[in-house]
Protein backbone atom coordinates (compact mmCIF):
# COMPACT_ATOMS: atom_id res chain seq x y z
CA UNK A 1 0.00 0.00 0.00
CA UNK A 2 2.98 2.49 0.92
CA UNK A 3 4.52 2.42 -2.59
CA UNK A 4 0.81 2.71 -3.98
CA UNK A 5 0.72 5.85 -1.65
CA UNK A 6 4.09 7.31 -2.88
CA UNK A 7 3.14 6.73 -6.81
CA UNK A 8 0.06 8.36 -6.30
CA UNK A 9 1.54 10.81 -4.56
CA UNK A 10 4.49 11.69 -7.14
CA UNK A 11 2.05 11.86 -10.08
CA UNK A 12 -0.24 13.91 -7.91
CA UNK A 13 2.30 16.21 -7.32
CA UNK A 14 3.63 15.58 -11.49
CA UNK A 15 -0.03 16.65 -12.01
CA UNK A 16 -0.29 19.46 -10.12
CA UNK A 17 3.52 20.76 -11.96
CA UNK A 18 2.07 20.49 -15.83
CA UNK A 19 -1.27 21.96 -14.62
CA UNK A 20 -3.72 19.60 -13.90
CA UNK A 21 -4.70 20.83 -10.62
CA UNK A 22 -8.13 20.18 -10.99
CA UNK A 23 -8.17 16.33 -12.31
CA UNK A 24 -4.79 15.69 -10.86
CA UNK A 25 -6.23 12.87 -8.61
CA UNK A 26 -8.01 11.23 -11.55
CA UNK A 27 -4.91 11.32 -13.88
CA UNK A 28 -2.26 10.26 -11.36
CA UNK A 29 -4.53 6.79 -10.58
CA UNK A 30 -5.04 6.31 -14.10
CA UNK A 31 -1.67 7.06 -15.11
CA UNK A 32 -0.95 4.46 -12.15
CA UNK A 33 -3.48 2.05 -13.80
CA UNK A 34 -1.77 2.04 -17.55
CA UNK A 35 1.70 1.42 -15.73
CA UNK A 36 0.39 -1.56 -13.59
CA UNK A 37 -1.62 -2.74 -17.02
CA UNK A 38 1.69 -2.38 -18.67
CA UNK A 39 3.60 -4.36 -16.28
CA UNK A 40 0.96 -6.75 -16.37
CA UNK A 41 0.65 -7.25 -20.04
CA UNK A 42 4.41 -7.55 -19.93
CA UNK A 43 4.84 -10.80 -17.52
CA UNK A 44 1.41 -12.11 -19.53
CA UNK A 45 3.26 -11.18 -22.22
CA UNK A 46 6.67 -12.86 -21.95
CA UNK A 47 4.92 -15.85 -20.29
CA UNK A 48 2.79 -16.24 -23.58
CA UNK A 49 5.58 -16.22 -26.00
CA UNK A 50 8.10 -18.31 -24.40
CA UNK A 51 6.90 -20.31 -21.88
CA UNK A 52 3.49 -21.18 -22.74
CA UNK A 53 2.76 -19.83 -26.63
CA UNK A 54 -1.01 -21.05 -26.36
CA UNK A 55 -1.96 -18.78 -23.40
CA UNK A 56 -2.87 -16.02 -25.93
CA UNK A 57 -5.24 -17.64 -27.21
CA UNK A 58 -7.24 -18.10 -24.32
CA UNK A 59 -7.48 -14.45 -23.39
CA UNK A 60 -9.68 -12.17 -25.22
CA UNK A 61 -9.82 -8.88 -25.44
CA UNK A 62 -12.99 -8.26 -23.28
CA UNK A 63 -11.20 -10.19 -20.26
CA UNK A 64 -7.90 -7.53 -21.12
CA UNK A 65 -10.36 -4.76 -21.05
CA UNK A 66 -12.20 -6.01 -17.98
CA UNK A 67 -8.87 -6.06 -16.01
CA UNK A 68 -7.70 -2.53 -17.00
CA UNK A 69 -11.04 -1.24 -15.71
CA UNK A 70 -10.62 -3.49 -12.46
CA UNK A 71 -6.78 -2.15 -11.80
CA UNK A 72 -8.49 1.66 -12.13
CA UNK A 73 -11.42 1.09 -9.63
CA UNK A 74 -8.92 -0.55 -7.27
CA UNK A 75 -6.40 1.90 -7.71
CA UNK A 76 -9.42 4.59 -7.72
CA UNK A 77 -10.68 3.54 -4.37
CA UNK A 78 -7.73 2.67 -2.58
CA UNK A 79 -5.95 6.11 -3.09
CA UNK A 80 -9.09 8.88 -4.21
CA UNK A 81 -12.61 7.22 -2.86
CA UNK A 82 -13.87 8.73 0.24
CA UNK A 83 -11.10 12.02 0.36
CA UNK A 84 -8.45 9.54 0.40
CA UNK A 85 -6.78 11.63 -1.48
CA UNK A 86 -6.41 14.56 0.49
CA UNK A 87 -5.27 11.89 3.53
CA UNK A 88 -2.59 10.72 1.23
CA UNK A 89 -1.32 14.19 0.59
CA UNK A 90 -1.38 15.64 4.08
CA UNK A 91 0.18 12.62 5.67
CA UNK A 92 3.07 12.13 3.38
CA UNK A 93 3.56 16.17 2.16
CA UNK A 94 6.93 16.19 4.68
CA UNK A 95 8.10 13.18 3.85
CA UNK A 96 8.19 13.11 0.31
CA UNK A 97 7.88 16.57 -1.16
CA UNK A 98 11.75 17.44 -1.46
CA UNK A 99 12.88 13.67 -2.60
CA UNK A 100 13.56 12.60 -5.58
CA UNK A 101 10.88 10.45 -7.57
CA UNK A 102 13.13 7.85 -8.81
CA UNK A 103 10.79 5.05 -8.36
CA UNK A 104 7.91 6.82 -10.09
CA UNK A 105 10.16 7.80 -13.03
CA UNK A 106 11.55 4.50 -12.89
CA UNK A 107 8.29 2.25 -12.67
CA UNK A 108 7.53 3.31 -16.07
CA UNK A 109 10.44 2.78 -17.77
CA UNK A 110 11.06 -0.63 -16.86
CA UNK A 111 7.83 -1.15 -17.98
CA UNK A 112 8.35 0.18 -21.67
CA UNK A 113 11.75 -1.34 -22.10
CA UNK A 114 10.82 -5.05 -20.74
CA UNK A 115 7.78 -4.61 -23.31
CA UNK A 116 10.02 -3.66 -26.23
CA UNK A 117 12.80 -5.96 -25.43
CA UNK A 118 10.10 -8.80 -24.79
CA UNK A 119 8.96 -7.62 -28.74
CA UNK A 120 12.30 -7.28 -30.09
CA UNK A 121 13.10 -11.20 -28.33
CA UNK A 122 9.80 -12.12 -29.94
CA UNK A 123 10.87 -10.63 -33.61
CA UNK A 124 14.79 -12.35 -33.68
CA UNK A 125 12.76 -15.51 -32.55
CA UNK A 126 10.11 -15.62 -35.83
CA UNK A 127 13.51 -14.82 -37.86
CA UNK A 128 14.69 -18.16 -36.76
CA UNK A 129 17.40 -15.90 -35.05
CA UNK A 130 17.19 -17.23 -31.47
Amino acid sequence: MRILEYLFFKYYQWQVKVGNEGIASFMSVLFMTLIFFLLFFDVFGSVSFFIWPKLWSYMSKVLLLSLGCVFFLVCYALCVFKGKDVKILKKHEKEWKGKKSLWAILLPIIAFMWFVASMIIKMYQNRGVL
